[in-house]
């Protein structure tokens, strides 16, 4: 798995990625030291970039699609049920 994240943290590395606060203003951000490699990427559940092509969300381990149908639930509208 770890080969998966070096082989995603490459091809961003030429996006000139930063992290994405909402703390700082976007110079202060992009001020920042920022180390992009299959290791931080692996080790961040939810991290957003913000990238020269726009902003980019990593999700790691999330919950398979299936399990997540299995555990939704119908809910009823007015004229629609949403799953």
């Amino acid at each position: 798995m770890a080969e998966n994240f070096d082989r995603l943290a490459a091809p961003m590395r030429e996006l000139a990625p930063g992290s994405e606060s909402k703390a700082l203003s976007d110079k202060e951000s992009a001020a920042l030291p920022v180390q992009l490699d299959g290791l931080t990427l692996s080790r961040s559940r939810i991290s957003t970039w913000e990238t020269d092509a726009g902003h980019l969300d990593i999700l790691v381990d999330m919950v398979p699609v299936d399990t997540l149908i299995w555990l939704s639930t119908v809910t009823e509208f007015p004229g629609a049920a949403v799953k």
